[in-house]
């Protein structure tokens, strides 16, 4: 799993410039808004993780009004890798539980946007949407800023 990044220049330069964009005043801005999160959410979580312990679980689970926590045991920080298909279980029966169609606010942004680094904030704009079009790119394509 982290062979690329032993192994590729690139990858861990863009690692290091990942690392190096983290917020914390962008973490707090976002946790301020999960309570107006108003649609099931299911945190699955790794019960042993010693990165993100089970408590920072339960504290977002407290903030969000519709979350179902799942613990996922003999798991560490990468359940996906440890443990598949009982994430792949938890998933489908939240999703069987929850289905229907899905109530969201409308947000006061016209356009979605993403943080790529501290105070640069990236717009994605009809131009640019028009731009990939144009040359053919599928979303699968873009590489992040």
């Amino acid at each position: 799993m982290f062979e690329p990044l032993r192994r590729l220049r690139g990858v861990r330069r863009d690692l290091v410039r990942l690392l190096r964009s983290l917020d914390a005043a962008d973490t707090q801005a976002a946790a301020q808004a999960l309570p107006d999160v108003t649609i099931p959410v299911l945190i699955a979580w790794s019960a042993d993780d010693r990165i993100f312990p089970p408590e920072h679980a339960d504290r977002l689970a407290a903030l969000l009004p519709k979350a179902t926590l799942s613990p996922i045991g003999d798991s560490l920080a990468f359940s996906p890798v440890d443990q598949p298909a009982e994430l792949a279980r938890l998933i489908a029966a939240f999703a069987g539980r929850t289905a229907g169609p899905a109530k969201l606010r409308p947000t006061q942004r016209s356009e979605p946007t993403r943080t790529v680094g501290p105070g640069r904030v990236a717009r994605f704009t009809r131009e640019a949407a028009l731009l990939r079009a144009e040359r053919g790119l599928r979303s699968a394509e873009l590489r992040p800023l």
